[in-house]
């Protein structure tokens, strides 16, 4: 997308803050500090699984999950993925290029505009490198490569995307390709990971260390909403299921880059 003279990065850029109608308070903390960073949001409305069956909705893969996992997705885990993939799809239809999706428990640096900035400028200056998603909230420090150093943080691909979706910015690419694999697929686990495997299959997944964006130390809205199913899948079973096949797409994709750069 070319960029107009007097257009900064914020510009192509939109922030949500993910919210139950119930959880005032913590829409309340998270506003606060976003107006202590100077970057303007708006609160995006969570799927609340406490007040729909969401067991029954269309995208929800209860036969994967539980060849993936031994389990089924508790109602509330189902509400977290399907609010991210809800932001997604207005992200596509919207205007803006880049969306950065906050949960209400994100302990927001004064510095986030512009580091988020920063990333944005980056990747615009190297677009042979695939950005679909940068997770700002954690980080895993094996099986990736350094690609910028930005504000004293390494900007790293990852090949073995962080969990937790704490904080995430996202390119309207990466968002459309995500969107798509669900819509095909369905939800067949937890949201953070069917990222981790979707990203070490398509290269595009990126983070940040030092974390910049961690997660208050307060209950997770969805841990609120009830107990989680046991798995009844022997851990040999899950290997072989879900981590393999992740495994094997992270060494492909890490032996493809190191390839093109020898």
């Amino acid at each position: 997308m070319p960029q107009q003279q007097d257009e900064t990065p914020l510009a192509r850029l939109v922030t949500w803050v993910i919210n139950l109608e119930a959880d005032a308070e913590r829409l309340r903390v998270t506003g606060s500090l976003l107006q202590d960073a100077d970057l303007p949001w708006s609160r995006f409305p969570a799927v609340d699984g406490r007040a729909n069956d969401l067991k029954t909705h269309h995208l929800n893969n209860i036969a994967r999950q539980t060849h993936l996992f031994g389990r089924e997705l508790s109602s509330g885990e189902i509400g977290c993925f399907l609010s991210h993939l809800h932001a997604l799809e207005k992200l596509i239809a919207g205007s803006e290029e880049y969306l950065l999706i906050l949960e209400d428990d994100a302990d927001v640096p004064k510095s986030l505009a512009q580091d988020v900035s920063e990333i944005i400028e980056w990747h615009e200056a190297n677009p042979k490198h695939r950005l679909d998603c940068v997770n700002l909230c954690n980080a895993y420090r094996k099986r990736n490569k350094p690609l910028a150093a930005l504000s004293g943080r390494q900007l790293l691909r990852s090949w073995y995307f962080p969990v937790l979706t704490t904080a995430c910015l996202w390119t309207k690419e990466g968002a459309r390709a995500f969107v798509n694999h669900v819509y095909h697929g369905g939800i067949d686990g937890p949201l953070d990971d069917r990222m981790r495997a979707w990203f070490a299959e398509t290269g595009g997944g990126m983070h940040l260390d030092p974390v910049l964006v961690p997660p208050r130390q307060i209950q997770s809205s969805i841990d609120a909403m009830g107990s989680r199913s046991t798995s009844t899948l022997p851990r040999s079973k899950q290997f072989l299921r879900r981590k393999l096949p992740v495994y094997g797409w992270v060494f492909l994709n890490k032996f493809k880059t190191l390839h093109r750069s020898s």
